[in-house]
């Protein structure tokens, strides 16, 4: 391990990038097609272009898919010096992109109140990608995530849901 990446730090970064960086590109791919066309994206559209790839890859359980959410869960809680950089270029950087569509989605919302919303949606998203047993436990088995077009649908309607709700918050 430390002939290749120097130290534990060093291969952390480096699984993380391997991950991080194809769902990104594919998200920011989305949303360029999604802004390439003559109409303006909806709130769910671009919801479903921040979603969809790091689902997709959830879904895929043989290459590992399960460990993404909750390298996520870990780069988000615990950061550390180390991950920060690869953070503010993976994730901070990129979810303005994000932010600033959304943005033109919802006219009303002030910056600081499309900032909460996306980080709600974005920790909904999380916590039902990264631990979908919690919801079939505390379903008592109702409620299952295995479908990933369903689980899909549901984050995307709830959080865009979010997006459009009315709030006496939107001056902070």
């Amino acid at each position: 391990m430390n002939y290749h990446f120097r130290s534990k730090h060093g291969l952390i970064l480096e699984v993380v990038k391997r991950m991080f960086q194809p769902v990104n590109e594919r998200r920011l791919r989305l949303l360029d097609a999604l802004e390439a066309r003559r109409r303006p994206p909806t709130v769910e559209e671009i919801l479903e272009a921040l979603f969809r790839p790091p689902l997709e890859m959830v879904s895929r359980q043989e290459e590992g898919g399960w460990v993404f959410p909750r390298l996520l869960t870990f780069c988000f809680t615990d950061p550390g010096a180390y991950l920060k950089p690869l953070v503010e270029e993976e994730f901070a950087l990129k979810t303005q992109r994000f932010l600033a569509a959304l943005q033109q989605a919802c006219p009303g919302l002030s910056g600081p109140e499309a900032r909460w919303r996306l980080h709600f949606s974005i920790g909904a998203f999380i916590q039902t990608a990264g631990n979908p047993q919690l919801l079939e436990v505390t379903s008592e088995g109702q409620c299952k995530a295995t479908d990933p077009e369903a689980v899909l649908k549901r984050i995307v309607g709830f959080c865009a849901g979010g997006f459009r709700a009315g709030s006496g918050f939107n001056s902070e």
